[in-house]
């Protein structure tokens, strides 16, 4: 329950600028009201999501991307003592995964580290390409 207030804070404050958002040049040309509805689209999925109410739905991610859009609602859960820094990498591999779990994923990460670092600090968040080496010795198999 603890995640749920600053998250639901931060989806609501973008759901709210999506509702705002106002063109400089007159009425809002078709192209924005889209990319607005597909916005409003996407974070209803990630509430649902959330919510375990959908099922899911891996596809390629990237990483940078992912992170990146999710920096204010980071800061926001982080507040004012703890500093974040992303640190991104050019030509990051993708990863097969559904966004809206890998975000609550993220987004539960990055409360524990708030709650570790009381006094203040910095949190580094870093997308990199890693591979990870086979075990040295066979793993068990089992047979039904």
């Amino acid at each position: 329950m603890e995640l749920v207030g600053p998250m639901t804070d931060g989806i609501a404050h973008n759901f709210n600028n999506l509702l705002a958002k106002e063109s400089s040049a007159g009425p809002p040309k078709i192209e924005t009201i889209l990319k607005a509805t597909a916005s409003g689209a996407e974070l209803t999925q990630r509430l649902l999501a959330f919510s375990r109410k959908q099922p899911l739905q891996p596809r390629p991610v990237d990483l940078n991307s992912l992170v990146s859009g999710m920096s204010e609602i980071l800061a926001r859960i982080l507040g004012e003592i703890v500093e974040i820094e992303l640190m991104t990498t050019p030509k990051l591999w993708p990863v097969i995964a559904d966004p809206g779990p890998l975000e609550n994923a993220v987004l539960n990460l990055v409360l524990k580290a708030r709650d570790a670092m009381q006094s203040g600090g910095v949190l580094t968040i870093e997308c990199a390409n890693r591979r990870i080496e086979e075990a040295s010795e066979p793993r068990p198999r089992y047979r039904c």
